[in-house]
């Protein structure tokens, strides 16, 4: 095993833990909201917005950590909801999201989910609604409509 996947593997192991300490570094009323119904990806990505004025300073050194928490939970959110299992491309370095933890596997999805490049998406649209678009237009491909949950 390369020492990128052993790396992955401690990425793996270590996220109910990082993302505590995560929900941590958060006021109490952010944290709270940030659960896994479809209403916290609206408040995670105001939090978002709130941080970061463009991609630059999300993509900043001393964000790391900010980054991947919000990455984190937005990946595990949708696997909440579509399944699926995380993974990391390491073999085939033109691969749109080589060395990045991608969700794959998800019901009504086809191809993975790159729970980074969706946050930093988010923030260089700006539009407040990039998570939850997505998110419902997977919940569409997966022959529901918006569910109760959807719409909360």
């Amino acid at each position: 095993m390369s020492n990128e996947f052993d790396q992955f593997q401690a990425w793996l192991m270590d996220m109910g833990d990082v993302l505590d300490r995560f929900m941590r570094t958060l006021p109490r009323s952010d944290a709270a909201a940030l659960d896994s119904s479809v209403k916290s990806l609206d408040r995670v990505e105001a939090l978002i917005l709130s941080r970061y004025a463009s991609v630059a300073p999300a993509r900043a050194p001393g964000e790391a950590g900010a980054l991947d928490g919000f990455a984190r939970h937005v990946g595990e959110l949708f696997r909440h909801h579509f399944g699926g299992r995380w993974k990391i491309e390491l073999d085939d370095a033109r691969n749109a999201f080589f060395r990045l933890p991608q969700v794959c596997g998800m019901t009504g999805r086809q191809v993975q989910l790159c729970p980074l490049t969706l946050v930093t998406t988010a923030v260089d649209r700006r539009s407040g609604a990039v998570l939850r678009t997505i998110f419902e237009n997977d919940r569409k491909k997966q022959g529901g409509g918006p569910s109760a949950t959807a719409r909360s």
